[in-house]
């Protein structure tokens, strides 16, 4: 994937970064990565910091296309939510279709 690692990038305050969801395990058919955030929006940031996300047993799989469905599938308690500390750089240059 040629990632580079980075020990300053590490001492980023969480709050300086958003969500980047990665589903693990089963997913929906062309689920791709969620951001908190896209260009334009004022809470926007290149920084984000990884959550993995795990459909619960006996969940049908859904394509999820926004964090706040995401969220709303977390607190409905159809996901299981992992915060990790990884932090990565890496900007969003294109939204849409």
């Amino acid at each position: 994937m040629h990632v580079n690692f980075s020990k300053p990038l590490g001492q980023v305050p969480m709050a300086q970064t958003d969500d980047i969801y990665l589903f693990q395990g089963n997913a929906a058919a062309n689920q791709l990565p969620v951001f908190g955030s896209e260009p334009g929006e004022t809470d926007y940031t290149p920084l984000w910091h990884e959550d993995v996300l795990t459909w619960k047993t006996g969940m049908t799989p859904t394509l999820l296309t926004s964090d706040t469905q995401v969220e709303a599938a977390v607190k409905a308690g159809k996901l299981t939510e992992q915060h990790t500390h990884v932090i990565l750089n890496c900007p969003i240059v294109k939204v849409g279709k």
